[in-house]
């Protein structure tokens, strides 16, 4: 019932859309993003993709087909509402109404809530609480991120100088800024596009400012173009042994061992550099680039803070994520 629902949709869609293919092999700009048509596109593009279990690849889960019954659903009605919304005429539109943010109150009851667990009990705060978690999802992508950035370039800190003031040791990372300095480094080999990256962030900070869901085909975009950054078995293509490092160094045993107990890091850091002296390359690009916003900063890159494999591991098919 709900494939022959969205099967009638999707022609509807495409005749709206009038031109194939219907497939955006990158994430859309924040530009891009404003145009009705590439909505239309990326909602073709990834009902096919559920419709033949082109998202199983991704998700290589066993309860697939739970999954994707409701994964269907949530199209369908993203799309009912983006049509409505954007007053686009089908055969068969109807108005279609659902909500679309968190207010400002909601947000403030469902923080409380979670520390006044007893006091709220009796309180109804509608749909709002299960509506945050998944709206949020675009905030949750950002985090991720935005600190596997930190843990890819090695990032320790960084000291910012503005109007005679310095904040040192700091965490803030202008991640944009970074990124697009990543792009002209050709020792990085990442598993996914440096501009995909870099347009995702930015669409994952709208629900930062603004508190509205965004459309589950953006989402699964994202999910799509990101996870060869996460996935467990590609990170371990990329995992780098220190010992061997030290090894071809021409260190010995007793130097390497010295080097063991010292070293704060990981002993198998994940590299996507040629070489860990790349880090250090990184560190001087950042630090006199001629992008003036870049300035202020100074940064720290360390080996010592790239991070290790971290996975998670699934019992019923017994594999780690």
């Amino acid at each position: 019932m709900i494939n022959d629902n969205l099967d009638s949709i999707i022609i509807e869609v495409e005749k709206l859309v009038n031109e194939s293919p219907y497939e955006i092999t990158s994430f859309p700009s924040k530009k891009r993003l404003k145009e009705k048509r590439t909505h239309l596109i990326m909602f073709l593009e990834q009902a096919k993709n559920i419709l033949n279990d082109k998202e199983q690849v991704i998700t290589d889960f066993i309860d697939w087909e739970k999954d994707k019954k409701q994964l269907l659903k949530l199209l369908i009605d993203d799309i009912k509402l983006y049509l409505s919304e954007n007053n686009l005429k089908t055969s068969n539109t109807l108005v279609f109404l659902t909500q679309t943010i968190i207010t400002s109150d909601a947000l403030f009851h469902i923080s409380k809530s979670n520390i006044y667990k007893n006091a709220y009990s009796s309180i109804d705060l509608l749909s709002n609480n299960s509506q945050l978690d998944f709206f949020s999802i675009p905030f949750k992508i950002r985090l991720a991120i935005e600190n596997k950035i930190k843990e890819i370039i090695g990032f320790k800190s960084c000291s910012i100088k503005r109007n005679g003031k310095e904040e040192s040791n700091s965490q803030k990372i202008p991640i944009t800024l970074v990124l697009n300095e990543l792009k002209g480094v050709k020792s990085l080999k990442l598993p996914c596009s440096v501009d995909d990256i870099t347009n995702i962030y930015i669409w994952s900070c709208n629900f930062c400012h603004t508190a509205q869901k965004e459309y589950i085909w953006t989402i699964l975009k994202a999910f799509e173009l990101l996870y060869p950054l996460f996935d467990y078995e590609l990170k371990k293509r990329n995992e780098f042994s220190m010992y061997d490092f030290w090894k071809n160094e021409g260190l010995s045993e007793n130097e390497i061992s010295d080097n063991i107990i010292k070293y704060k890091g990981t002993l198998y850091p994940i590299l996507y550099f040629e070489k860990p002296s790349d880090l250090k390359d990184l560190e001087f690009r950042l630090n006199n680039s001629r992008n003036n916003k870049l300035k202020p900063y100074t940064f720290n890159l360390s080996l010592e803070s790239v991070s290790d494999i971290v996975g998670f591991y699934s019992s019923k098919n017994n594999k780690f994520y």
